[in-house]
C-alpha cells in the first residue's frame, strides 16, 4: 500500500531566525561563536536565511568583520544578494535583532524547530522502510534507533570555557589530592579491590553498578540448603558460608539480600523430589521438540504446563547435590581403603 504523508507546513519560527541573524550582525564576531556551537546552516528554514548564515560563517573563518556591510559584499560576490532579498532584507534583520542576553534563547528555538523537522523526515524514512521491508527486522530496528539517537544528541549543547579557568581548578584539585596522602581520592565504596582499581568514585565518573542476573537463589527462609558440613536453613545462611557444590569448586555465600514477601512455587519432579522457588528462578529446560535446551523461568514453565501436550514433554537437569566432582578417580575407593588397611 502506498505511504501517505500528511502535507503540513513543517515546524519553523522565522522571527527567531531573524532575531539570531540580526544579533550576529549587531554583535559581530563576539556573538557568532555562541551561535556556531548550536546551529548549522541547514537548521534555518528558508534558503535565504541559510545563505546569509553561511556567508557569516565564511567571513568569520576568513577573519573578516561580520556586519551588514561585509555580509552584503560577501553575498554580492557569490551572486546571492538579490536571492536573499537585497540590502533591504539585511536591514530588516538589523531591525528585528535580539539583544545579546536573549541570543541563547532564540538560538535554542531555531535549533528545536530544526530538530522537529529532522524528526519528521526521519520518521517518514523509518515508516517507509518498515512498509518496504527490504531488510531484516533487526537491521531496520538498529537503523531506526541510530537515526533517533543522532537527533537526541543534537539536544546536547556544548560549551567553551577559558583554559585559564580550567587549569586553575585542575591544579587546585591536584593539590588537594596530594595533601590528603590517601590512595582513595574519591568516594570510597567499602570494597577494597574496587577502591584499589578506581581510587574511589570520582566527581566526573558516570557509574553503573550492576550484577549478572539470576545469580542468587530466592527461597523461603525455612528452605533447607546443603552445606559442606550438613543441612541448614536458608534464613540461617551468612556471608562466607561454604555450600556444597556439584563441581567440587569453592562455592561461598557472597551476599544475603532479603526479598520481602514474594510468590513461591513448589516444583515437584517425577522422581518424587520437590523444591520451592520464586517465579523468576531460571531452569535449563529440555523439550522433546526442541533441538537444544532453553533457559526458562518458573513462571514460563508454569505457562507451558497449562498445555496438555507439554505435561510429559518437559524435563530439567536434576543434579544430585552431592559435593565433589564427576571426573573418574585415579584409584577405586574400595581398593584405596584396602591398601591403606593393609599398611
Amino acid at each position: 500500500m502506498p505511504l501517505e504523508v500528511p502535507t503540513r507546513i513543517p515546524p519553523h519560527n522565522l522571527d527567531a531566525e531573524r532575531a539570531v541573524l540580526g544579533a550576529v550582525l549587531l554583535e559581530g564576531r563576539e556573538a557568532l561563536p555562541r551561535v556556531v556551537e548550536v546551529l548549522r546552516a541547514s537548521d534555518f528554514y528558508t534558503e535565504a536565511h541559510r545563505a546569509m548564515y553561511q556567508a557569516m560563517l565564511t567571513l568569520f573563518d576568513r577573519g573578516a568583520p561580520v556586519d551588514s556591510l561585509t555580509l552584503s559584499e560577501e553575498l554580492r560576490r557569490t551572486d546571492q544578494l538579490q536571492f536573499i532579498g537585497g540590502p533591504a532584507a539585511i536591514a530588516l534583520l538589523m531591525e528585528e535583532a535580539s539583544i545579546a542576553p536573549h541570543l541563547g534563547s532564540y538560538t535554542a528555538i531555531v535549533r528545536d524547530m530544526a530538530v522537529l523537522r529532522e524528526l519528521i523526515q526521519t520518521s517518514a524514512h523509518i515508516i517507509g522502510q518498515a512498509f518496504d521491508a527490504k531488510e531484516d527486522v533487526q537491521t531496520l530496528v538498529d537503523d531506526a534507533e541510530k537515526r533517533i539517537f543522532s537527533l537526541a544528541e543534537r539536544r546536547l549543547e556544548g560549551s567553551a570555557l577559558p583554559v585559564g579557568k580550567i587549569l586553575k581548578n585542575t591544579f587546585e584539585y591536584i593539590e588537594r589530592l596530594y595533601e590528603r596522602k590517601e590512595h582513595v581520592t574519591g568516594v570510597a565504596t567499602g570494597f577494597e579491590k574496587l577502591d584499589l582499581e578506581t581510587s574511589g568514585f570520582q566527581p566526573s565518573d558516570f557509574i553503573i553498578i550492576a550484577g549478572r542476573p539470576s545469580m542468587g537463589k530466592a527461597q523461603p527462609l525455612d528452605a533447607c540448603v546443603k552445606t559442606e558440613t550438613g543441612w541448614t536453613r536458608m534464613g540461617e545462611l551468612r556471608v562466607g558460608d561454604a555450600l556444597a557444590s556439584i563441581d567440587g569448586r569453592e562455592s561461598l555465600v557472597c551476599g544475603v539480600f532479603p526479598q520481602g514477601a514474594r510468590q513461591v512455587y513448589r516444583v515437584s519432579f517425577s522422581d518424587g523430589r520437590a523444591t520451592e522457588c520464586c517465579a523468576e528462578h531460571l531452569w535449563r529446560v529440555h523439550h522433546r521438540a526442541w533441538p537444544e535446551p532453553r533457559v526458562l523461568s518458573t513462571a514460563q514453565i508454569a505457562t507451558l504446563l497449562t498445555k496438555r501436550h507439554n505435561r510429559h514433554s518437559l524435563w530439567v537437569d536434576t543434579p544430585s547435590g552431592d559435593a565433589g566432582h564427576a571426573e573418574p578417580l585415579p584409584v577405586d575407593p574400595w581398593l584405596l581403603g584396602a591398601l591403606l588397611g593393609a599398611g
